[in-house]
Formats: C-alpha cells, sequence, structure tokens
C-alpha cells in the first residue's frame, strides 16, 4: 500500500504594526498546523505576496500607520489575487460587510484563540 504524502500546511500572512500581537498570533496558528508569513505593515506585506504564491489567507488587523490601512490592504490583495481569502481583525470595531472585499471575515480583539483557529480553519476548507 502506498502512503499519500501528507497536505502541506495552509499558508497564513499575518500584518499587525504591532509587534507582540503578531508574533503570539503567528506562533499560536503554527502550533495548530498553519504556516506562518509575517509582515509589519501593508507595503512589507504587498511585496512579500509578490514573490509568495502559496499564500492562501490574509489576516490583518486594520489600524495600522503608513499610506494604507488594513481595509486597503485588503481591498488592493482581493483586486491583485482575487482567490486569496481574507480576514480582518481590529479592537476598535467591526466593518460593515459593505466596506470588505467580496467574501471577506472580521474578527474582534482580543482573541479567542480556539476560536480563532476554527475560524481560519473554516475559512479555508471552503
Amino acid at each position: 500500500m502506498v502512503e499519500k504524502a501528507p497536505e502541506p500546511a495552509p499558508v497564513v500572512m499575518i500584518v499587525d504594526d504591532e509587534p507582540m500581537i503578531r508574533t503570539v498570533v503567528a506562533e499560536f496558528l503554527s502550533e495548530n498546523g498553519l504556516k506562518m508569513v509575517e509582515a509589519e505593515n501593508a507595503e512589507r506585506a504587498l511585496a512579500l505576496l509578490d514573490r509568495c504564491s502559496d499564500v492562501k489567507l490574509l489576516f490583518t488587523d486594520i489600524n495600522m500607520p503608513g499610506d494604507m490601512d488594513g481595509l486597503a490592504l485588503a481591498k488592493e490583495v482581493h483586486r491583485r489575487w482575487p482567490e486569496m481569502l481574507v480576514m480582518l481583525t481590529s479592537g476598535r470595531g467591526g466593518v460593515p460587510k459593505s466596506a470588505m472585499p467580496a467574501g471577506g471575515e472580521f474578527v474582534a480583539k482580543p482573541y479567542d484563540f480556539e476560536n480563532l483557529v476554527e475560524r481560519i480553519r473554516k475559512i479555508l476548507r471552503h
């Protein structure tokens, strides 16, 4: 009997300007079977995405300094890579569905990490 090779872990890009939050979330998601790519802002995220074709989900904070916040990043990612899934997060309230890219999801800070992993896995299955 030939064994099937295991499925590669889905790649999630986390974008957050707060290093502690970014690191804690990335470590937790990695421990739960996801492969992580990290970026500290929208500009860095777009540069990485230009080189990383295997990212399946963009998980970005909305409130970030710079020329592009997380919502603008999500819209640009959806425009360039329409098949990429998008999840937005913020500790300052939600986003109207009409302001998000098609299929986008929102999760509030602070995180319930078990719920976060469950929601990300659910999104990745679709």
